[in-house]
């Protein structure tokens, strides 16, 4: 188990990516940052592990997947979690259940409600800017670090948050 520090706590993070390259990068980046990494290629294999295993503090999540896609596992996920509360993780207890950030080269801003509608919480644009992502991953267990990272017209959609 890895110690976590209050500046920057170390998380439990499930890759959702059909891109192998892709996801050997971000699984590379997160792990330096001392993050547990789990990888899964498309949604359903998302979702079964979820199934199995609700110990993750937040999802990243491709849209673009074959076999189920990003915003049909994000749905499914966010159907299981109110059939079953099993929300042990301080990230639970702040989001109120797994955190979901889109991971996407084609998001538009217009799909900001969609997003929302369908459970995600927040986006990051690929090509990924890791400062950035190291900056949202903070707000997962940050609340105030969260708020600031909240989305709000006129803001620039492509940092993500």
């Amino acid at each position: 188990t890895k110690v976590t520090t209050a500046e920057h706590p170390y998380l439990r993070i499930l890759i959702v990516e059909d891109n192998d390259v892709n996801r050997l990068i971000l699984a590379k980046r997160l792990t330096l940052d001392h993050h547990t990494v789990v990888n899964t290629t498309n949604g359903q294999e998302a979702l079964d592990r979820i199934q199995s295993d609700r110990e993750f503090d937040v999802v990243l999540m491709d849209l673009q997947m074959p076999i189920l896609n990003g915003f049909e596992a994000t749905q499914k996920i966010r159907e299981l979690e109110r059939t079953s509360r099993l929300l042990t993780r301080p990230a639970h207890q702040l989001n109120g259940r797994i955190p979901i950030f889109a991971v996407s080269a084609s998001l538009a801003e217009k799909q900001h409600d969609e997003l929302v509608q369908i459970g995600v919480d927040g986006w990051i644009l690929k090509p990924i800017d890791f400062r950035r992502l190291a900056v949202i991953m903070k707000g997962v267990t940050d609340a105030d670090q969260r708020a600031r990272d909240i989305y709000r017209i006129g803001c620039n959609w492509e940092e993500g948050g």
